[in-house]
């Protein structure tokens, strides 16, 4: 087998890739014309090159040209995966509902992680539109009416929703969003994804706001569809206008609980009460306290075991405080501290985003959960030197952890979308992902014992 060696090429700096069509003499010619042995030769001689994306064997280009910035697109589905383009897409079109649709709050857990971003988008009213350039007049990007941000997980080998801050597996934030206008742009989108994906923690809607943390700026988002969704886990949610009238909350809510399981859990708090309990608020400070007594209970099973984890929620905290968000509770038994809430208020929620309790003060869980709830319902009574706020949602977030149903929470579902794109289809007993669209394009036809292979 003769072989050419190519030198000194000389790329123009526009140039996204090359096709190099290769003459090879001496072939087998049973085998050049088997799919069966074309695509293993393929898989190995692509194998070792370098790639940011899991890369699929074709037998002819990829789908998505790629454009000087690294953005990519076919048809009105593009994908997107430079850092700033991808910032201006989601200030552009995400609601800003929740802490976690904030883009300053997913911007700090990208750079601790450093995770590939893959941003799939849709133009509106086009079927080609040229991917955003970093130096383009925003046009392009005012195009865009719907976006997946997914983030590749290396570890994983799959995508996972932007930015990908995984632990043992799975990602944490939660209350993620795909925005579309409409369902069929989101199943487009769903099919854009260029490799196997994992997205949990599903929200189905995200009407509201995007209104800046420091300012006013409102608009409306359009709603996005379920579609075939599975559940994935149960937040939990807690409403003090549920339980009566302001004033009454706290006892109102007290009464739900069937008699003598009341009775147990203010019995036990009562004799916490009797060592001797103090509260401090919103102190920085007690946040690597909470970081500690979450270690002493979880060590290597708990999220703050990992460096880009533990620095990403430092860095989260002293933005939150910053900007006058942070809610941080602090119980002290007997002048020692038992246990260390941190919360986030944004959009009159709450959000409770990490704790850590003291393992020799049994109960107290309990009584920092119970305090929480009854802050929320003291809309005109200041509890303790707990700052005044009109808060109408306390959100616990996912994970039951043996209490939340117990307290009568509202669940709320989250949901899950594990997806191989409908476009790629395993082939053969070798598991060579092969696009469908690639069936359609042949090999160019072989003469004799010679042979074509087309390189992208």
């Amino acid at each position: 087998m003769g072989v050419v060696a190519f030198k000194n090429i000389a790329v123009a700096e526009e140039v996204w890739g090359i096709a190099s069509s290769i003459d090879i003499y001496g072939c087998n010619p049973e085998k050049i014309r088997n799919a069966d042995y074309i695509k293993p030769f393929v898989k190995e001689l692509c194998d070792p090159i370098e790639k940011p994306f899991p890369r699929n064997i074709l037998k002819a280009r990829p789908p998505f040209p790629m454009s000087s910035t690294g953005n990519k697109y076919v048809g009105n589905i593009g994908i997107i995966d430079d850092d700033d383009t991808c910032a201006r897409v989601w200030k552009k079109l995400y609601p800003r509902d929740t802490i976690f649709d904030l883009w300053e709050v997913r911007e700090i857990f990208a750079r601790n992680f450093g995770r590939k971003n893959c941003f799939v988008v849709h133009y509106a009213g086009t079927e080609k539109n040229p991917s955003p350039r970093e130096n383009d007049t925003g046009s392009q990007i005012n195009d865009i009416d719907g976006v997946l941000p997914l983030s590749w997980i290396e570890e994983n080998k799959e995508f996972a929703f932007f930015p990908g801050e995984t632990w043992k597996g799975q990602t944490w934030l939660e209350q993620n969003k795909i925005i579309a206008p409409d369902n069929a742009v989101r199943e487009r989108l769903i099919q854009g994804i260029p490799g196997p994906a994992e997205l949990r923690y599903l929200c189905l809607d995200h009407r509201g706001n995007r209104d800046e943390i420091d300012g006013n700026n409102m608009t409306t988002a359009a709603p996005s569809f379920p579609g075939e969704m599975e559940i994935d886990e149960t937040g939990y949610l807690f409403h003090p206008e549920n339980h009566g009238t302001k004033g009454s909350q706290y006892s109102g809510y007290l009464g739900v609980f069937a008699g003598k399981s009341r009775k147990k859990i203010l019995a036990e708090i009562s004799a916490i009460e009797k060592k001797g309990v103090k509260f401090r608020y919103n102190a920085l400070e007690d946040v690597e306290i909470m970081f500690r007594l979450n270690r002493d209970n979880f060590g290597e099973n708990g999220y703050f075991h990992d460096p880009r984890f533990l620095n990403a929620f430092w860095e989260l905290a002293q933005m939150l405080d910053r900007k006058k968000m942070l809610r941080v509770v602090t119980v002290m038994v007997n002048n020692e501290v038992a246990a260390v809430d941190m919360g986030a208020v944004w959009n009159q929620t709450c959000t409770f985003l990490a704790g850590g309790t003291s393992k020799t003060v049994p109960g107290i869980a309990k009584l920092i959960n119970l305090h929480h709830i009854q802050w929320a319902c003291s809309h005109e009574d200041r509890l303790g030197d707990m700052p005044l706020e009109d808060i109408h949602t306390l959100d616990f977030l996912c994970g039951d952890f043996g209490w939340k149903e117990r307290f009568h929470l509202s669940p709320r579902p989250l949901y899950k979308i594990t997806a191989t794109p409908p476009s790629i289809t395993a082939n053969n007993e070798n598991g060579i992902m092969t696009p469908l669209w690639a069936n359609s394009i042949p090999f160019r036809e072989s003469a004799g014992d010679s042979a074509v292979v087309t390189l992208v």
